[in-house]
C-alpha cells in the first residue's frame, strides 16, 4: 500500500542491533522474524514504524519484504555490513565498527532510543524463542496475516492495526499519517544504507 516508508538504513540498524544483542550468528528467518514483532510492536507501542518495510506473506508467514531480499542477497546493499553464512544464518561483519557497538548504537545509528527500547523488548520476549517457536507464536498471536496457500499477499497496515484492537478513528488516523510520512518521503527520500 505504502512504497516510500521503507528505511533501509534503519532496518540494516535494527537488524545489526539483534545480531549485536544475540552476540553471534542467527538464523536470517529468526531474524526476519523478529523483525516482524518489532515492526508490529513499534505500532502498537507507538503508532509509528520502525522500519516502514513492506509487510508481505511469503509461503508461510508474514515477513518484512526488503529486509527478507536483504538478508538472503536477492538485493544487495547490506552485505558490507551483514556477512552470510551457511545454513542462512547471517553476522555482523567483524569488524564493522569504528567503535564499540554500544557507541555506534548510541551515537551513529538512525535508531531513535524509542525505537532501540522496542528492540529490546522484543529480543527480552522473543530472542530466546527457536525459529519454529517464532512461526508458531506469530501464527497463533499474531491475526492480521492468513495463509496464503503459499501464494505471496499483504498483510494491510489496516488489517494490522485492527489485530492490535485500535478503534476504528485511532486506525484511520494512523492511516492518515502514514500517508503523510509515505507523501513527504516521495518528495525527499532518505538516503540508503
Amino acid at each position: 500500500m505504502f512504497s516510500h516508508l521503507f528505511d533501509e538504513r534503519k532496518a540494516l540498524d535494527a537488524a545489526m542491533y539483534l545480531l549485536v544483542r544475540n552476540q553471534g550468528a542467527m538464523s536470517a528467518v529468526k531474524l526476519n522474524r523478529l523483525l516482524y514483532l518489532a515492526e508490529r510492536e513499534s505500532f502498537k507501542q507507538h503508532g509509528e514504524p520502525l522500519t516502514g518495510d513492506q509487510l508481505l506473506v511469503l509461503e508461510t508467514s508474514p515477513v518484512l519484504y526488503g529486509t527478507y531480499q536483504r538478508l538472503g542477497g536477492d538485493v544487495l546493499g547490506w552485505e558490507n555490513r551483514i556477512n552470510s553464512l551457511a545454513n542462512r544464518e547471517v553476522e555482523v561483519r567483524t569488524p564493522i565498527f569504528t567503535e564499540s557497538p554500544e557507541v555506534y548504537f548510541d551515537r551513529s545509528t538512525r535508531l531513535s532510543n524509542a525505537d532501540i527500547e522496542v528492540l529490546d523488548f522484543v529480543w527480552a520476549t522473543f530472542g530466546k524463542m527457536t525459529e519454529s517457536a517464532l512461526a508458531d507464536h506469530i501464527h497463533m498471536k499474531c491475526p492480521e496475516w492468513t495463509d496464503s496457500n503459499a501464494m505471496p499477499s499483504s498483510v494491510t497496515h489496516e488489517k494490522l492495526f485492527r489485530a492490535l484492537d485500535f478503534p476504528d478513528d485511532v486506525t484511520a488516523a494512523l492511516l492518515d499519517r502514514l500517508e503523510e510520512i509515505e507523501a513527504i518521503n516521495a518528495n525527499f527520500p532518505v538516503a540508503s544504507a
